[in-house]
């Protein structure tokens, strides 16, 4: 929601917009620490821990939302107008915040696989 919130802030350049992709970031990286915990239980409680290619990937990009995730906010809180000009490094920041949806679809894709493994002939 955080990338929608931003792409329609800077179409209607309604403040408030921003405003809600930025409390959507903040909810963002509080549940993401969630969904990684509880994840990791999961996979230790199903799986055994045992290593599998989609949970590697599953952790791998789960920590680099959480990653993205905190230098978004960080530096959206020390400069509040970072989207109302998209030039030089704020370029940056808006293309992380865009990479926000692709690194979880990736995360919810190899989710799914797990939940609905699909079958090899």
């Amino acid at each position: 929601t955080t990338t929608v919130f931003n792409v329609l802030y800077l179409i209607f350049g309604i403040k408030s917009l921003e405003i809600t992709a930025l409390h959507s970031l903040g909810a963002g990286i509080l549940f993401t620490v969630v969904a990684i915990v509880t994840g990791l239980y999961t996979w230790w409680l199903n799986y055994m821990a045992k290593p599998l290619r989609a949970v590697n990937i599953k952790i791998t990009f789960a920590l680099i939302l959480l990653t993205v995730q905190i230098i978004t906010f960080i530096w959206r809180l020390k400069v509040p107008q970072v989207m109302e000009s998209i030039q030089g490094a704020n370029i940056i920041y808006l293309l992380l915040i865009l990479s926000l949806f692709p690194i979880v679809v990736v995360i919810g894709w190899f989710g799914a696989f797990l939940t609905f493994p699909v079958e090899h002939d």
